[in-house]
């Protein structure tokens, strides 16, 4: 299943494409439109609804757009905000297949979100309720804060080239990058290590050497290539969203999961 993260950014491209929702400013509603504004709030409490799977809700705003996520598909919709209401005409679903709990949690967060529940921001909450439900939502940066790229261990999810997604559970399949200065790097069959610097979102890589140790493990042949070919000693760019990290070379993209 797609990430939660990338799901919820293809919503609210899908929707910024398609609608455009214009938000007052009477009763303080453009302030509140503005404090949302690019910010994801993730459920600490939710009355009227029991989350499967010890699920958390995610709501996010951008440019007058709503997504949403509960575990399976994504919500979408252009949204306004009419005397502390919020008003959503209509809800995009992406056509992901779930299992019966995700599908009705899915629809009933749907359903939550047309009926004009009420919504205040209290920060860092925001509070969210209709006369049979109620959401309480901590801003993510605080919930799940981006881990730090040095001193945390990634392990491996896959490797994509732009068109193909070569998926991993191995958990040789790591990359560290250390304080001193050295990162150490697991392809699933090879070790390497690795002198880095970190400018920006760049990172520069030197004096790599992997110990060049065949690939006897047919199901790690195409994630130890992925690695290989991205982590060849060329520069990088890498961006990190809560627990996941992305390395990029060209149109190639490791994908690395914390612990935690």
């Amino acid at each position: 299943m797609p990430g939660a993260h990338a799901i919820l950014r293809l919503a609210a491209l899908a929707v910024m494409a398609s609608a455009l929702a214009c938000t007052g400013s009477d009763d303080g509603v453009g302030d509140l439109a503005f404090a949302l504004d690019g910010r994801t709030f993730v459920s600490e409490r939710v009355e009227g609804w029991t989350l499967a799977g010890g699920e958390q809700i995610r709501i996010g705003f951008h440019d007058h757009a709503l997504h949403a996520f509960a575990g399976c598909n994504s919500l979408g919709g252009a949204f306004k905000l009419i005397d502390g209401k919020l008003e959503l005409p209509s809800v995009t679903q992406s056509a992901i297949g779930c299992e019966v709990e995700w599908a009705e949690q899915d629809r009933w967060l749907s359903a939550f979100l047309r009926a004009r529940p009420s919504i205040v921001l209290d920060e860092p909450r925001l509070e969210m309720a209709t006369t049979e439900a109620k959401l309480v939502l901590l801003d993510r940066e605080i919930a799940s804060p981006d881990r730090p790229l040095v001193g945390t261990t990634w392990t491996g999810e896959g490797f994509t080239d732009g068109d193909l997604w070569t998926g991993t559970s191995s958990d040789s399949v790591t990359l560290r990058f250390d304080a001193t200065g050295i990162a150490t790097i697991g392809t699933g069959c090879d070790t390497g290590s690795v002198r880095f610097s970190v400018i920006g979102t760049q990172i520069s890589l030197k004096h790599l050497a992997y110990d060049g140790v065949d690939c006897t493990q047919p199901h790690l042949e195409r994630i130890h290539a992925g690695v290989v070919l991205v982590l060849d000693g060329s520069p990088v760019t890498f961006d990190i969203e809560e627990r996941l990290l992305r390395i990029r070379r060209g149109p190639y993209t490791l994908r690395y999961r914390s612990a935690e």
